[in-house]
């Protein structure tokens, strides 16, 4: 790896760290560091979610699949697209109304106490699995671009990652999001460009796939036998698009959402998602089949456990500006990054607002109420959480297992663990142990795929694994309401309070108070940090070396630096605007002699109200007075 690009990279490990303390700021309690006070902008939630579906997997192993069989990965991609569309018509709205902190929260309102306590507790080994497994592709991928082995990058990676989740919580996580997404998009748009121009547009390689005999490879559904287990058939493609959609339409993705301002900002979220989804899979793709029809050579020479995982960064790094190898880097980097900070914020919400009440409940000890101790408590979370991915990452590279498959094998091993969370929010009269029989019970046929060869002599493939468990989870679960009439009256109520709180929109004013303050202060913030990055950037444009190289680092850091300048300047001028209106504001009552109407750089545009809606409060007192029935 060349110095600048050592260069780059510290200095966008900087950047980030930076981020996290800019935020430390805005995190007063836990509440604020887990669920960022509930103020968040849309354009920013629904950037973080874009970002935490996508990681470097989408460069490994999606791409190393693409160099080998095609199109047919856009099974996946679409369902994405999908999926946010879906939340954004109908579901999204609810997360926000859900007014909870942590998923156990919703589960608990959903059904009772207890499950949300059992469910929580049973997710917590899956949840580093996954991370994990993310983790290790941008190491994999990393370590084809430079000198460091892949257990170094590791460390480095999570640490920093570790670094300013822990300092700048929730807030950091997606402020870091935006910020790298801003380098992401438009680098990936840039690669996607430069192999279309090489090849001399799209046609050309459509038709060098023609000459090269690769028809069957390109094509979007393969036949029975293309591969031993099956891989990118009809029904593959069908089984991995419901695998994928169903974890769109369940309790946990609407969670993603409770952190927007109101109840509207939640669909323009989503549809955000489901747009940068769609812009992403018209171009993330062309440069490993680019990879694939002219430069399979460089591909095959590489020194990986599986070469077609490097075929994104081959396409790369033989037609970018060598100035651009650390943008690279950073790029998928940041799809990682993203796609772990937010789980490290969801791990430590579950530990401190469901698992350590449920203990303290269970061993008749007081829990810590305050607000500076528990934000302690979180981080600490925070930091063992960020440690066992790393750990568990490690464990699968001594293993040598494909990126690719690592990720389909745990999401066809624990489908069921997620199908009672889906019919939830869609089927109303099932008993409230209707989740415990179908976690138990589910635990059959996933046992069964894991076993197969040894016990039917031949190992199941993946979409059989993931139909049998969803199929068989749904059955267990929708027979369920057949029992409905066991359920006493305490419970219907519970549930009923359920519904009836996410379809009731939230009232900014009177649970959040003023926001604009906060709003200016994300947008001055975030589009600092934009500009800083295109500004970096643009001083790479001085190590190019060919009136080639300098055209495309000047349109690449160009649209970096104007989407930060805009940022930052709506940001500052809206921050004139409110200390204007708190300056007169503060005039106007202080002359009537009244209580001055600003606190600080907040600016409060109308008189304080005495009450307050507290839905999440009141169902959860309503729930305990019933809980014991329940169980």
């Amino acid at each position: 790896m060349s110095t600048i690009s050592l260069i780059t990279i510290i200095g966008y490990f900087v950047l980030l760290i930076t981020v996290g303390k800019l935020f430390q700021n805005f995190n007063k309690d836990e509440e604020d560091f887990l669920s960022a006070g509930r103020r968040t902008s849309w354009w920013l939630v629904g950037m973080s979610a874009f970002m935490a579906n996508f990681s470097a997997w989408t460069f490994t192993g999606a791409a190393g699949a693409v160099y080998l069989s095609g199109w047919s990965v856009m099974w996946l991609f679409s369902a994405n697209i999908i999926g946010y569309a879906i939340a954004a018509i109908w579901l999204a709205p609810w997360g926000r109304n859900s007014r909870v902190t942590a998923f156990g929260e919703l589960v608990a309102l959903r059904f009772t106490e207890r499950t949300g306590i059992f469910y929580t507790w049973v997710g917590l080994p899956t949840a580093p699995l996954n991370a994990a497994a993310t983790l290790l592709a941008v190491s994999v991928f990393m370590s084809v671009l430079t000198d460091f082995s892949v257990p170094v990058i590791i460390f480095v990676v999570g640490s920093v990652i570790l670094f300013y989740s822990m300092t700048g919580g929730l807030w950091a996580a997606m402020a870091t999001d935006f910020v790298q997404s801003m380098i992401l998009m438009p680098f990936t748009i840039l690669v996607a460009g430069v192999c279309l121009y090489h090849a001399g547009g799209f046609g050309n390689m459509l038709a060098e796939i023609q000459t090269q005999g690769l028809q069957e490879d390109f094509s979007f559904i393969k036949p029975n036998g293309y591969t031993p287990d099956n891989k990118y058939t009809w029904f593959w493609g069908i089984a991995s698009f419901v695998a994928i959609v169903k974890g769109f339409i369940s309790l946990g993705h609407i969670m993603k959402y409770r952190v927007v301002k109101e109840t509207k900002d939640a669909s323009k979220a989503a549809w955000l998602a489901s747009g940068l989804f769609l812009l992403g899979s018209l171009v993330w793709f062309i440069p490993p089949a680019f990879a694939r029809l002219y430069l399979s050579a460089d591909v095959e020479a590489l020194t990986l456990p599986n070469v077609h995982e490097g075929a994104y960064a081959v396409a790369a790094m033989k037609l970018l500006p060598a100035a651009l190898e650390g943008i690279l880097l950073i790029a998928i980097l940041s799809a990682t990054m993203s796609a772990l900070d937010g789980g490290i914020s969801g791990f430590g919400a579950n530990i401190v607002k469901v698992i350590y009440p449920g203990l303290c409940k269970l061993f008749k000890a007081k829990p810590v109420t305050d607000g500076k101790k528990l934000l302690l408590f979180s981080r600490i979370t925070s930091f063992v959480y960020g440690v066992l991915i790393m750990i568990v990452a490690l464990i699968y590279y001594s293993r040598g297992a494909s990126v690719f498959n690592i990720l389909f094998d745990l999401l066809a091993y624990f489908a069921f663990l997620g199908v009672p969370f889906i019919w939830a929010l869609f089927v109303k009269k099932v008993p409230s142990w209707s989740v415990y029989l179908t976690i138990g019970l589910g635990v059959i046929p996933s046992a069964l795929g894991i076993f197969s060869a040894e016990l039917f002599g031949e190992a199941w493939n993946y979409q059989t694994k993931i139909t049998v468990n969803i199929v068989s989870g749904s059955i267990i679960f929708l027979s369920t309401r057949f029992f409905w009439f066991t359920a006493p009256q305490s419970y219907r109520d519970h549930v009923d309070r359920f519904f009836k709180l996410i379809n009731t929109p939230v009232d900014l004013e009177k649970e959040i108070g003023s926001v604009v303050e906060s709003d200016v202060s994300q947008l001055r913030l975030i589009g600092g940090c934009v500009l800083s990055v295109g500004i970096f950037v643009m001083l790479l444009t001085f190590f190019s070396k060919s009136a080639y190289d300098l055209i495309i680092m000047l349109i690449f850091s160009s649209s970096i630096t104007l989407i930060g300048a805009v940022m930052a300047w709506i940001g500052y001028q809206s921050h004139l605007r409110v200390r204007a209106a708190n300056a007169l504001a503060k005039a106007k009552y202080e002359t009537k002699g009244k209580k001055s109407g600003y606190l600080g750089n907040h600016l409060i545009f109308s008189e304080p109200v005495d009450e307050e809606i507290d839905t999440v409060t009141e169902h959860k007192k309503s729930s305990n007075e019933s809980k014991e029935n329940n169980d």
